[in-house]
């Protein structure tokens, strides 16, 4: 008996298996969920130095904070009370000799008591899929 998440070999699927999304992108329910359970793998960093720019709040001034962790969606870190939520800014950081990223641009989407966490926007996939490496341990 096969399981319904595995497509059979002549690729003839009911609506349940049907092995490609729905929205055309042609990744597998399977794939979607390694992609989901990637994105949501949380790494302790605590203690790595941020850089943090933060145009709209200041032209001149760059703020230096901690962060606490990171996944592929953002990282939570401490936060200046200058920066709170809504507040565009651009991520400067190393994680390992591999993976240093400039200027990623973010958005703060909570900040509370010095502590924040802030979500990634879009920026260059060379440097998301350093970031993913990171994350998996590659």
């Amino acid at each position: 008996m096969r399981s319904k998440n595995i497509p059979s070999v002549d690729g003839a699927e009911d609506a349940e298996g049907d092995p490609f999304a729905a929205d055309g992108s042609g990744m597998s329910p399977l794939e979607a969920k390694a992609v989901e359970r990637r994105r949501s793998r949380r790494r302790d960093a605590y203690g790595t130095f941020v850089a943090i720019e933060a145009p709209s709040v200041s032209e001149d001034f760059c703020w230096s904070s901690k962060l606490i962790d990171i996944n592929g969606d953002g990282m939570a870190l401490t936060l200046p009370p200058e920066l709170g939520p809504e507040v565009e800014i651009f991520l400067t950081f190393g994680l390992d000799k591999e993976t240093h990223l400039n200027r990623v641009p973010a958005v703060v989407k909570r900040q509370q008591e010095g502590t924040g966490a802030v979500r990634f926007e879009s920026w260059p996939e060379g440097d998301r899929l350093n970031l993913l490496r990171y994350l998996l341990g590659d």
